[in-house]
């Protein structure tokens, strides 16, 4: 049975993209000449689709890069099986012929090559610091992003006619033991405000002035002139700053949790700190911060929703519940897919590595 693979593929699909991102600006280079054979070496195919054993490690790295540095062969089974699950959904899409639009391929593509040529300065910059050209950077995005937008639509063909039925919720909320319902803790909906210098390498003057445009940003907003959703619009053509905003969806472990609301015991403790004091719609006070690529920035957090520790019932948690069935179903469909698939495609692993086929 797929455990948990839908938001685990989700969340895959995004990190096999955001590897070569954050090589890139962090100046790496995206292979270790030393280990040219062992990097090449495919350990698993499904079709003509391969996975070689530096995409596990990739992976591996870029999901647990906060970690000790042990090595979790557990947890490199577990990845390797959702490469898998990845490269079979691949190869469904390109057997049913999906396709994907060559100008929104284009545009995504030269979207993120913009972010990286602003981060480095130039392209002759990005050259100088991997050896590695933008013409070979774009030639390896675009095949990751029409790998993923293929594997997302196969995916999406398998389960778009997958509904859960208000009856079907309520017969669901009805059917558990009234002594035995779930207790959910307290919970909410948590968005961070981002603000960047524009500056590849900014003056500690550029940083302080993030902060200052933050603050101004948080004033506006607890006194009612800006909606929080609005400020990234606000700012987006601003030649000093750059403004982000994004839901947080994963727990302190980097795990994403399902649905919107994260319990807030699952953040992470500089987060749950800010927040815990805020009411619904409150700003917390701006933090300085180095995010992954190590560009210095200001943020604050904004509490949308709040719902208290409770047991689950229909009228606070009706969109939760109808997600976790929903999450059901799909879980049966592509389970039920994948066993007749698996007998279909031609999926073979290397010798260490064939563990992987029990937990298919």
């Amino acid at each position: 049975m797929l455990k948990k693979i839908i938001p685990v593929l989700f969340r895959l699909i995004k990190t096999v993209v955001c590897c070569l991102a954050i090589s890139i600006c962090a100046g790496l280079p995206i292979t270790r000449a030393t280990d040219t054979l062992l990097l090449d070496k495919v350990i698993a195919s499904v079709n003509q689709e391969v996975i070689l054993y530096s995409d596990l490690e990739e992976v591996y790295n870029q999901q647990f890069y906060s970690e000790v540095k042990i090595v979790d062969e557990s947890k490199k089974i577990a990845l390797l099986r959702e490469l898998v699950v990845y490269k079979m959904l691949l190869a469904k899409a390109k057997l049913d012929d999906l396709k994907i639009s060559k100008a929104y391929l284009e545009g995504q593509c030269e979207a993120k090559i913009a972010s990286w040529i602003e981060h480095f300065g130039s392209e002759e910059k990005i050259l100088e610091v991997t050896g590695k050209s933008i013409y070979h950077f774009k030639k390896k995005l675009k095949k990751q992003l029409k790998e993923q937008y293929l594997a997302m639509l196969a995916y999406r063909h398998l389960t778009q006619h997958v509904v859960v039925t208000p009856a079907e919720v309520k017969n669901y909320f009805n059917a558990l033991p009234p002594g035995h319902l779930p207790y959910y803790p307290t919970s909410g909906e948590v968005y961070q405000l981002v603000v960047y210098p524009k500056a590849v390498k900014p003056t500690e003057q550029e940083v302080k002035l993030a902060e200052i445009e933050l603050n101004k940003i948080r004033t506006q907003i607890v006194l009612g002139k800006l909606k929080f959703q609005a400020a990234v619009q606000q700012y987006a053509e601003d030649k000093k700053i750059v403004v982000q905003a994004e839901l947080i969806t994963h727990n302190q472990e980097g795990e994403l949790l399902p649905g919107i609301r994260i319990p807030f015991k699952s953040l992470h403790p500089e987060v749950y700190l800010a927040i815990e004091s805020l009411n619904v719609g409150g700003v917390s006070q701006p933090q300085k911060y180095i995010d992954t690529l190590g560009r210095s920035a200001w943020r604050l957090y904004y509490l949308k929703q709040k719902v208290e520790a409770h047991l689950m019932n229909l009228t606070q948690d009706y969109e939760q519940i109808h997600h976790h069935l929903l999450e059901q179903k799909k879980k049966v469909v592509l389970d039920k897919w994948m066993q007749k698939a698996k007998s279909e495609f031609v999926i073979n692993f290397a010798p260490e590595y064939r563990a992987v086929e029990q937990l298919l």
